[in-house]
């Protein structure tokens, strides 16, 4: 907790420092959208099921020139994994299927180097990575013939999760102080999120890959100097 603290904290100090400098615009918004959302590591997972998740938040960006800028924000975002199964009795008849859903959810704050192009339309990739502190995890059992079943199982992994995010969108300004924009958005966890050992010595990493639409209020102004 103390990291994410510490993370919060620094992604604070800096973004609003850049938003008392007159001649340089600081924009705020809301993102979201559905997500896909899988599990790698080991040979029990990697044959698992990509399932649908979701991500929604706020975000602020400080434009250093007309091409790069900083963001960050913090999102609620869904990740896991999905897998489905067969229930058979001692004869080895079908008695129904078995979906078993393993939700986690996560509080994410990335810290991402954008570059914009364009005129009017703007097009931009960005890159950089992000922390995610994990919230609680739920495995879900849903079955055609079982009532459905849930349990917590958050103290068998670790809270933290970290990685790298890679997108690419566009942005439409709507009049001069609001922007709509599109991007899709790839979520790669690089760290072992499991407290238990993983079967073959491997581990349980996190992949979403997110369709996010937002909304962007500009504040403040900038200098429309070239670099």
């Amino acid at each position: 907790m103390k990291s994410i603290n510490s993370f919060v904290l620094a992604s604070f100090l800096i973004t609003s420092s850049f938003s008392f400098a007159q001649d340089n615009r600081f924009d705020i918004g809301i993102e979201g959208g559905p997500s896909l959302i899988s599990l790698r590591g080991n040979v029990a997972i990697n044959n698992q099921t990509t399932t649908a998740g979701f991500l929604g938040g706020v975000f602020c960006q400080y434009n250093f020139s007309k091409v790069f800028s900083l963001r960050t924000g913090l999102a609620y975002e869904q990740k896991g994994t999905s897998s489905p199964s067969f229930v058979n009795d001692n004869l080895g008849n079908v008695l129904g299927q078995v979906n078993v859903r393993s939700q986690f959810n996560y509080l994410t704050m990335p810290l991402l180097v954008r570059a914009t192009f364009g005129q009017k339309i703007k097009y931009f990739v960005n890159a950089g990575p992000y922390y995610g502190y994990l919230i609680n995890q739920k495995l879900e059992t849903a079955s055609t013939t079982f009532k459905r079943d849930f349990s917590d199982n958050t103290f068998f992994y670790n809270r933290a999760d970290f990685g790298i995010s890679t997108g690419l969108g566009v942005s439409i300004p709507i009049k001069s102080r609001f922007a709509l924009s599109a991007e899709i958005r790839h979520n790669l966890g690089l760290a072992n999120i499991s407290k238990l050992p993983v079967i073959g010595a491997g581990t349980i990493n996190t992949n979403a890959t997110n369709v996010l639409f937002g909304v962007t209020y500009k504040l403040g102004k900038r200098k429309d100097a070239a670099i």
